[in-house]
């Protein structure tokens, strides 16, 4: 006998004459042609009994669960070895015996889903997201050749510990006519990057992207297996295709995209606002490799900024939209800023494959802009002016130096962006910034020689300099042009009260 649920029992060979049961199976021999069944769960004599039905009805039976095979697997409860790699595989249906005894009876294929195997609370478990190996296996198992890769080149990331997993992902790349290298290049359309893989490289794969000429998209595996089914090349926009960090897994596509639709709902005016920063202005990032000892600013922290203030970065697809733009609208040109650090030259727009293209076609307004002026524009909410304080927001043509000796800045006398700017550029260069003043501070910056906090400041023994002391730093480093040991500040002190008095003495 055979129990589901304790509601329901079924037998094999019980009631009925043995010539009917072999008319039956007569008529039913092709039910399950193309079906590979394993057992699990079951006493030996279930095990034979069923066995033979599987034959008896066109089926082949297999004692082991090969996912890359196998279509059903017959359990009698929800638990073991073999019925926790089926529900990983969402190409085998898990049913319980009477849905085999049934179709026997019925003569034909029943519907699986109105036999599957409840846990001991009464609910059905469901497949997880099908493993890629498994997917793969199903792929490879129907020898077709196609030519949906044919125009792409593909280079494989984070795969080195699953050396099997990348041979099968070649295999399809393969058979879809596509190019598989080993390294970085010039010519490469597509990156994959497995799911799972450290953060890092999923980071660096999106750099990658941002930054070659042909700016390629940074896809899941997924994304492969999903465009070989449907025999043609997929969106690579969809969020879906994304590679997936070990802690995005977790989470279903479904519980992100509720989780932002209650964030956008709570998103207050000026949030909203924000959104729209840089609607309709094109950026570029041109990093100029700093020397030792300089400046660097975090690309992706900067593309980040963009993406969420509505910008967009120049690829390819732009470059062509602009083409498009400049022949069927009237509309003034759009603009196009160039975040540049590391020292800057008109030279280096040149050397950009797609600014270059831009500049060569007229297509944009192109403005060169630090990465001091993207970050207070944000912080700020608007596009800010670059010739109000050209030092801040323009690129120099040399790279902004680190400072060697430990400073905690304070500043008094500048307003909005201004100080917004100097606050953000005292952070770059690694000195300690503080809004109000403390005894512990060690320069203030000063617009004018006046001002309480510039007496205090006199009072406490701070450094008490001009903002040229920070320019001048910013270029040359602590010591100064001269490289002095105890710093440059006397250059640009600002005189105090007492020295103008007496200044004043000796012209009488």
């Amino acid at each position: 006998m055979f129990h589901v649920n304790n509601k329901r029992s079924l037998s094999v060979g019980g009631a009925g004459s043995s010539e009917m049961q072999l008319k039956q199976r007569q008529r039913t021999s092709n039910a399950l042609q193309g079906c590979v069944i394993c057992l699990t769960g079951l006493s030996i004599d279930q095990r034979n009994k069923l066995h033979s039905l599987v034959e008896n009805l066109g089926g082949r039976y297999t004692g082991d669960l090969d996912t890359s095979q196998t279509t059903h697997l017959i359990s009698q409860a929800a638990k073991g070895a073999k019925y926790e790699t089926a529900l990983a595989c969402s190409r085998i249906s898990i049913v319980t015996p009477i849905w085999l005894i049934d179709t026997f009876k019925a003569g034909k294929r029943l519907n699986e889903t109105d036999y599957t195997v409840v846990n001991d609370d009464g609910d059905v478990p469901h497949h997880s997201d099908q493993p890629l190996v498994c997917t793969l296996d199903s792929l490879l198992a129907c020898p077709a050749r196609k030519m949906v890769f044919s125009p792409c080149k593909f280079l494989l990331i984070g795969f080195e510990e699953h050396l099997d997993e990348c041979r099968k992902l070649e295999k399809i790349i393969e058979r879809g006519r596509g190019l598989i290298y080993r390294d970085v290049n010039e010519i490469i359309t597509h990156l994959i990057v497995r799911d799972k893989c450290d953060k890092v490289l999923i980071n660096a794969a999106k750099t990658v992207s941002m930054h070659h000429p042909c700016e390629p998209p940074f896809l899941s595996p997924r994304w492969i297996v999903k465009s070989f089914q449907a025999d043609k090349l997929l969106s690579t926009s969809s969020p879906d295709y994304l590679p997936r960090s070990p802690v995005q897994i977790q989470s279903s596509l479904e519980n992100r995209v509720s989780t932002e639709k209650e964030s956008r709902k709570q998103t207050s005016g000026k949030d909203k606002s924000s959104h729209r920063l840089f609607r309709s202005c094109i950026f570029s990032l041109v990093r100029l490799s700093p020397p030792s000892g300089a400046v660097d600013f975090d690309a992706n922290e900067l593309t980040d900024g963009i993406f969420k203030n509505g910008g967009q970065i120049l690829s390819v697809k732009v470059l062509a939209a602009l083409r498009v733009d400049q022949r069927t609208s009237s509309t003034s040109k759009r603009l196009c800023y160039v975040i540049c650090w590391g020292g800057f030259s008109s030279t280096h727009l040149s050397i950009h494959n797609l600014l270059s293209q831009v500049k060569k076609e007229n297509l944009c307004q192109i403005i060169p802009v630090t990465p001091i002026w993207l970050k207070a524009s944000i912080k700020e909410g608007k596009l800010l002016g670059i010739n109000r304080n050209p030092t801040l927001f323009q690129p120099q043509s040399w790279p902004y130096i680190k400072l060697t000796k430990k400073v905690k800045i304070t500043v008094t006398g500048f307003l909005g962006s201004e100080r917004t700017g100097l606050m953000l550029l005292i952070r770059a260069m690694g000195a300690d910034y503080t809004e109000s003043m403390k005894p512990i501070n060690t320069h203030l910056i000063c617009r004018e020689a006046k001002g309480a906090k510039y007496e205090k400041g006199l009072e406490w023994g701070l450094k008490v300099v001009s903002i040229d002391w920070l320019y001048h730093i910013m270029q040359y480093g602590f010591g100064g042009v001269t490289n002095a040991e105890n710093g440059c500040e006397e250059k640009f002190s600002l005189p105090t009260k007492f020295a103008a008095i007496s200044e004043f003495k000796e012209d009488k």
